[in-house]
């Protein structure tokens, strides 16, 4: 098994000048960007990464929430306060967005700070 640093993205990497390493480390805030990512594209609002598609999902969106919501409940009290303010913004932003979405309305990505929302579920 090959160590960190030798697979053939690190050489991808630093043909396309990434000056940090690939993949990245790994970093909670970092995890949860990944899901809340994957959360806004499936809300319609960015665009898939594959496809270029931008399309509400509702299955995909309620699951990726759902997923935030059960993470938000098992890490209570154990986040810093940057982490948890992240996912905590990050939700309600997101449930009020799929409200939106299930409504027509077409809710739209938070600016920073976020605001408050209700359930996807």
């Amino acid at each position: 098994m090959s160590g960190a640093g030798d697979g053939p993205e690190d050489a991808a990497g630093a043909e396309h000048g990434r000056e940090r390493p690939y993949p990245p480390p790994a970093d909670f805030a970092l995890f949860l960007g990944s899901l809340i990512g994957n959360a806004w594209i499936s809300l319609g609002k960015f665009a898939h990464p594959e496809t270029g598609e931008q399309r509400f999902d509702e299955a995909w969106a309620r699951y990726y929430i759902d997923l935030l919501g059960l993470l938000e409940e098992r890490t209570e009290g154990n986040l810093e306060d940057q982490e948890r303010r992240m996912l905590e913004t990050n939700l309600s932003s997101l449930r009020l967005t799929f409200v939106e979405e299930q409504r027509g309305a077409g809710g739209s990505p938070p600016a920073e700070g976020g605001e408050a929302g209700q359930q996807a579920t």
